[in-house]
């Protein structure tokens, strides 16, 4: 075992564990517990543990996470996604979210997104260049014209693709490139990933035409 993956699997004490008095080290500790994966009649089923879990702050984005690794992991090993089991120990909604939380309107979504299943010789070459992009979009100050090239991924499914000019249209916004915002999101072909990017950025209230990002 590597020294890297060897500190990976290990719990750091100090983070994660209470102080001496009881009380908690950090205002994030972690809830997700462990993933337990299985492959029935061909099919990948995930059963994700979760110490505690926030409806409002943390559920949604739970979902999306781990049925995410779930199609990618699913493609690795070539079977279909199974079925998404999620156990949480303490569900709770904080009272200060309450109002946000029942006053959401539900919007249906105007498409169902592509597959991000792929063999794992393909998906390694497609995440490794993604990755090699956020590092560029990360490290470097980019115009509006190289946020729109680090957004169209070629040579990969579309679905990438999508997910390459969302992550790009955000570095732009971060760096508070509004042009390069927009640049890059018009590359993403997903419906729905437009779509939740649209509503996004009209409750943060990010326009096209606005000088002001809200980070």
């Amino acid at each position: 075992m590597t020294e890297k993956l060897r500190f990976l699997m290990t719990a750091n004490t100090k983070l994660d564990f209470p102080s001496e008095d009881g009380e908690p080290t950090s205002k994030d500790i972690p809830c997700n517990i462990c993933s337990m994966l299985k492959v029935r009649n061909g099919r990948l089923e995930w059963s994700q543990i979760m110490r505690s879990n926030d409806v409002y702050r943390g559920l949604p984005y739970n979902f999306i996470q781990f049925t995410t690794l779930q199609e990618v992991l699913a493609g690795w090993i070539g079977v279909e996604p199974g079925t998404y089991t999620h156990y949480a120990d303490s569900l709770h909604l904080y009272d200060e979210d309450a109002v946000k939380a029942f006053s959401s309107i539900a919007v249906p979504p105007t498409a169902i997104p592509k597959s991000l299943a792929l063999p794992r010789d393909q998906a390694n070459a497609v995440w490794s260049e993604m990755n090699r992009r956020v590092n560029v979009l990360v490290e470097r100050e980019l115009s509006a014209k190289e946020y729109g090239s680090l957004a169209r991924l070629y040579d990969a499914p579309e679905e990438f693709g999508s997910l390459m000019a969302v992550v790009a249209a955000d570095a732009a916004r971060r760096k508070k490139c509004i042009e390069g915002m927009n640049e890059a999101i018009s590359h993403c072909e997903s419906p729905l990933l437009k779509q939740l990017w649209n509503r996004w950025a009209e409750r943060k209230g990010i326009h096209s035409d606005s000088s002001q990002i809200v980070l």
